[in-house]
Parts: C-alpha cells; structure tokens; sequence
C-alpha cells in the first residue's frame, strides 16, 4: 500500500496507539485492558476531529 498520507497525524500518536493496541490485544480482562480500549477510541477520535478541521480549513 503506497500512501502519502500518514496513518496518524503524528508520529508519537503512532507509537501512543500502537501500545494500546498491544494492551487491548491482551487476552486478560482488566480495568487495564479496557481502559487502553477507551483511550484508543478517544485518540481516534481526536484525530478525526483534528483531520476534519483541517479539512474545513
């Protein structure tokens, strides 16, 4: 997949998401794994709300 766009708006929210990821993924169900659930859905989000603005721009 050839894509200029970058999957994150920035690099450090990369590697931010690609640890919560691995803490979601894990298979123990803990106030840990779900609190990386919902801090990875918050992070989408804000990046969405981050990309739409820049799009209004």
């Amino acid at each position: 997949m050839n894509n200029s766009q970058p999957i994150h708006i920035d690099p450090l929210l990369g590697e931010v998401s690609e640890l919560l990821h691995r803490m979601e993924l894990c298979q123990e169900d803990t106030p840990a794994t779900r609190m990386a659930g919902e801090a990875l859905r918050k992070l989408k989000q804000y990046e969405a709300k981050i990309s739409n603005a820049r799009v209004t721009q």
